[in-house]
């Protein structure tokens, strides 16, 4: 990988669904990550976007 995963933080409450709720920031940050985002990442509306983050920490990791 081509960036260091401590630049990365991120705080994300409890969620009752595989989704989180994020905002355009959280969003920007993981848009910058060497993998699609389009894979674990849909927007909800206006500064809103739902993020499954065992998706996105398998992209990670491959």
């Amino acid at each position: 990988m081509n960036f260091d995963l401590k630049d990365l933080h991120v705080v994300i409450g409890p969620s009752t669904s595989s989704s989180y709720e994020i905002n355009d920031d959280i969003k920007n940050k993981f848009e910058t990550l060497p993998i699609d985002s389009a894979n674990y990442i849909e927007t909800r509306g206006r500064d809103r976007h739902g993020i499954d983050l065992k998706k996105s920490q398998c992209c990670i990791i491959k």
